[in-house]
């Protein structure tokens, strides 16, 4: 199993557990040290690209916004950002705009789950 000490990922065995998150890894010429494992810290990416911001909206989601002035005027705001900050109260209230929008138009069926979604943490691919 790969486990993280001091920021390298490395070879660790079970057998090579010494106690608690302490193993012996092996080292050149059959020798072994004692490291310490360290969980990864888990990266919560909430600012994405504006693009990537884009493509959570569907295709017929982006063309039913255009029927309303001030979601297209949100949307616009929202394109034309250097990123979009999921946490930013412009982008949450636009964001649930938007959706009520799309709810009223029948094009979703349910505005707060539709915003949920908008808003969840990026992935890797869209942190800028």
């Amino acid at each position: 199993m790969q486990k993280l000490i001091n920021g390298e990922w490395v070879e660790a065995t079970q057998e090579g557990v010494v106690e608690g998150d302490v193993y012996r890894i092996p080292v050149g010429n059959g020798g072994w040290q004692q490291q310490t494992y360290t969980t990864p810290a888990v990266k919560v990416v909430r600012i994405i690209s504006t693009g990537a911001m884009q493509r959570r909206f569907t295709i017929p989601e982006e063309v039913f916004i255009t029927s309303d002035a001030a979601a297209t005027v949100i949307k616009s705001r929202l394109m034309n950002s250097d990123y979009c900050d999921l946490d930013f109260q412009d982008t949450i209230d636009g964001i649930t705009y938007i959706c009520g929008v799309l709810f009223a138009g029948g094009i979703i069926p349910d505005s707060p789950v539709r915003a949920t979604e908008l808003l969840v943490d990026g992935t890797d691919i869209e942190s800028i």
